[in-house]
C-alpha cells in the first residue's frame, strides 16, 4: 500500500473515533445513538452488533448469525445487525 491510500485510511479511522466524544459525565455522539438503537433492539440476554463490529472480531472465534437490516431514526443508511452466537 502506498503512502495516500493509507494516509486516507488513517483519517477516515481517526473520523471514526471521534464520533463519540465525552462530555461532563457522559459519552455523546452518533456513534453511542447508533450503540443505543442496536442495544434497544437486543431482546433479554441477547448481544447485537453492527456490521462494523463483525469487521473487528473476524478471526476471533466469536460466532454470530444474521438479523437483517434495519433503518434508526435521525442515523444515516442502512444497518446490518447480527447476534452473537453463545
Amino acid at each position: 500500500m502506498t503512502g495516500k491510500p493509507r494516509t486516507t485510511f488513517a483519517k477516515l479511522q481517526r473520523e471514526r473515533a471521534r464520533q463519540a466524544k465525552q462530555a461532563a459525565n457522559d459519552v455523546v455522539g452518533l456513534a453511542v445513538s447508533i450503540a443505543k438503537r442496536i442495544c434497544d433492539l437486543a431482546g433479554p440476554g441477547a448481544v447485537l452488533v453492527s456490521e462494523t463490529v463483525k469487521g473487528l472480531i473476524v478471526g476471533s472465534g466469536i460466532a454470530t448469525s444474521e438479523q437483517g437490516t434495519h433503518v434508526f431514526k435521525g442515523v444515516p443508511e442502512t444497518w446490518r445487525l447480527l447476534a452473537v452466537k453463545s
